[in-house]
């Protein structure tokens, strides 16, 4: 592939993310909180309905969190998530 296709192919690529944020974030996706332990057969969850842009979502159970049940369930708040990341020298900072 030739450089100036691969830049046309990029362009095309932003426009199109662009595109299909812009269409998001005219009608964002709601989801519900699952509480901090989903896979507990009896929790229900704070239940607490936000924009998906709020939630924080688990690798590894897939369940959706508001942030407060979201530090109950990773063990940990943001800020030392964070701290470990700068001792790590993993942090990207807060975008």
């Amino acid at each position: 592939m030739t450089e100036q296709k691969s830049r046309l192919l990029s362009r095309v690529r932003g426009r199109l993310f662009r595109q299909a944020m812009q269409a998001v974030k005219a009608e964002p996706v709601k989801i519900r909180c699952c509480g901090p332990h989903p896979d507990k057969a009896y929790s229900a969850g704070c239940g607490r309905v936000m924009s998906i842009f709020y939630a924080y979502k688990c690798l590894y159970c897939g369940f959706y969190f508001c942030a407060r049940c979201a530090e109950k369930h990773f063990g940990k708040t943001r800020a030392e998530h964070n701290e470990e990341m700068k001792a790590a020298g993993k942090y990207l900072g807060n975008f």
